[in-house]
């Protein structure tokens, strides 16, 4: 059995994040995958928690922080979740991200191809504010880059899709 832990941190109106949590909801896992979702509110409003609560209930865990502690705090939290349930693997989300119905199943078919990777990065594209896919196709990301001086860079952010990035690396 694979456990894999998600983890969705919101802050402020996160308009997208009942989108983000239905997509992820209607992923086609392999037989014997199992989806962890762990949501961290870093402010959120009470209307988007009723929703939340209404439409997926007690299949999330939500960790409710009393100030908006960042990005980075509220990710070491889905990580400490993740340890807790022993999962094997964490994905963490940006509430304006969908992911296609296969999605879940291709990273994790990647992680397991390559045990000794740390971190597996899909091929991300830009979308309109609604989040519909942008036309043309252009890339957001394919992973990410270090310098010599150490900062890391998105790999094909702002370019056309051209097939360029197809090949697993």
């Amino acid at each position: 059995m694979t456990l894999l832990c998600v983890g969705l941190i919101l802050y402020g109106d996160s308009p997208h994040a009942l989108e983000v949590l239905s997509a992820l909801k209607a992923q086609d896992l392999d037989e014997g995958t199992n989806l962890s979702v762990v949501i961290v509110d870093n402010g959120v409003p009470q209307t988007l928690k009723a929703e939340i609560f209404e439409n997926f209930g007690g299949s999330i865990l939500v960790l409710r922080n009393r100030e908006n502690l960042g990005f980075c705090a509220a990710a070491n939290q889905c990580l400490a979740e993740a340890l807790r349930y022993e999962a094997n693997y964490l994905l963490l989300l940006n509430p304006d991200l969908l992911l296609e119905t296969l999605a879940v199943r291709e990273l994790l078919r990647c992680a397991k191809k390559n045990p000794k990777a740390t971190i597996i990065t899909p091929k991300l594209f830009r979308a309109n504010a609604d989040l519909s896919p942008s036309s043309p196709p252009v890339l957001d990301a394919c992973g990410m880059y270090m310098t010599n001086d150490l900062r890391h860079l998105d790999r094909g952010s702002n370019q056309l899709d051209v097939k360029q990035y197809e090949k697993e690396e």
